[in-house]
C-alpha cells in the first residue's frame, strides 16, 4: 500500500463542521484550491481562527483563485520532503532525478523556495524513495512522459502528497540535475515523448560535500520594476552561482499576486559544504543577493 494524507473535498456550506470536527482531533490540515498550482495556493490551517480568515481570504477575497465554491482539505504531513522526477520510456523509468526540499521560510505558505541535490544522501533510502514514485507511475499506467511525485518521510514512513504528470517545476529539476551529471534530460524526455527508444540513465557522481541547489525568488510586491538584479558580492567563498534566470525585467508591470507568491528570480548553484546548518546559512545569503524594487 502507498500512503497519502486523508483529503476532503468540500463544497463551501459544508466547511465549518467538517474543519471543526478536525481540529477538534488535532489533526493539522492545509488547504488547496481546485486549480493549485506551483504549491502557492496552499496554506496551513492551525485553529480555527485561521481558518476563518482563510475561508474569507479564499471565497470573499478569491485570494487564491476562483476556487468555483469547493475546497480541498488535506491531512497536513510534516518531516523530509523529497521531489522525484522520472522520465518513462515504455513504461520503463528511464532517469530517476531525487531531490530535496529545503524547508525554512513558509511558515503557513508553502513556496518552491529551495530544491536541492543532497550529495551526502545514502543510496539505500534513495532507492526506497524511488521505489514509492516508481509505483506511483505504474498505477497511473504512464508508458512515455515525465512524472513529478512529491513525498515526506515521517518516522521511517513515506507518504506520498501528489503526482503530476509533467516535468517537475516546469524543468527546472532536468536543469538542476544537469549540473551533476551532464545528461541532458530534456532531450530524453523530447525523445520519450515522441515515441523514440532511449537507454536507462544511470549516472551518479561522488560529490559528496556538496549541495547543488535551485533557488525560486517569491515575490509579493506589485507596481512597475525599477530594479531587478542578483549582487554577487553577498555570496560567501564556498558558494558558486551556475545560472541566474529573471523571470521579469525593468519597465514590467506586477500586477497585485494577493497571497500567491510570484517567482522573478530563479538561482542555480553549489555550495561546497558537508553541512546543512551552513548550506542553510548560504542560502540566506542567495536569497537576500536577489534584489527587486517596484514603484
Amino acid at each position: 500500500a502507498i500512503n497519502a494524507g486523508r483529503l476532503y473535498l468540500l463544497k463551501m456550506f459544508l466547511l465549518n463542521q467538517q474543519v471543526s470536527s478536525i481540529l477538534n482531533l488535532k489533526q493539522k490540515i492545509l488547504y488547496r484550491t481546485v486549480f493549485c498550482q506551483q504549491n502557492r495556493h496552499i496554506c496551513r490551517c492551525n485553529s480555527m481562527g485561521h481558518y476563518w480568515i482563510n475561508k474569507y481570504n479564499i471565497f470573499q477575497k478569491k485570494f487564491y483563485g476562483d476556487s468555483r465554491g469547493k475546497i480541498l482539505l488535506e491531512e497536513y504531513i510534516d518531516g523530509e520532503e523529497y521531489a522525484v522526477d522520472i522520465i518513462w520510456n515504455n513504461g520503463v523509468p528511464i532517469c530517476e532525478l531525487v531531490s530535496s526540499r529545503l524547508h525554512v521560510k513558509e511558515g503557513n505558505m508553502f513556496p518552491d523556495y529551495v530544491y536541492f541535490i543532497d550529495c551526502n544522501m545514502e543510496e539505500e533510502k534513495r532507492k526506497v524513495i524511488c521505489n514509492l514514485a516508481e509505483r506511483v507511475g505504474e498505477i497511473i499506467e504512464i508508458t512515455n512522459g515525465a512524472t513529478h511525485t512529491e513525498l515526506r518521510e515521517k518516522n521511517g514512513r513515506y507518504y506520498v502528497l501528489e503526482n503530476a504528470v509533467r516535468p517537475g517545476g516546469g524543468g527546472c529539476m532536468y536543469q538542476l540535475h544537469r549540473y551533476m551529471t551532464e545528461v541532458n534530460y530534456f532531450n530524453q524526455y523530447y525523445q520519450s515523448m515522441t515515441g523514440n527508444k532511449i537507454e536507462k540513465v544511470n549516472i551518479i557522481k561522488n560529490m559528496t560535500g556538496k549541495f547543488i541547489f535551485f533557488l525560486s525568488y517569491a515575490n509579493t510586491k506589485s507596481g512597475i520594476v525599477t530594479k531587478i538584479e542578483f549582487n554577487r558580492n553577498q555570496l560567501g567563498s564556498n558558494t558558486e552561482i551556475f545560472k541566474v534566470d529573471f523571470l521579469t525585467h525593468i519597465g514590467d508591470r506586477i500586477l497585485p499576486n494577493t497571497k500567491g507568491m510570484r517567482y522573478t528570480i530563479f538561482v542555480f548553484g553549489i555550495v561546497h559544504t558537508e553541512s546543512l546548518r551552513e548550506f542553510e546559512r548560504e542560502i540566506d545569503k542567495v536569497n537576500s543577493a536577489c534584489i527587486l524594487e517596484v514603484i
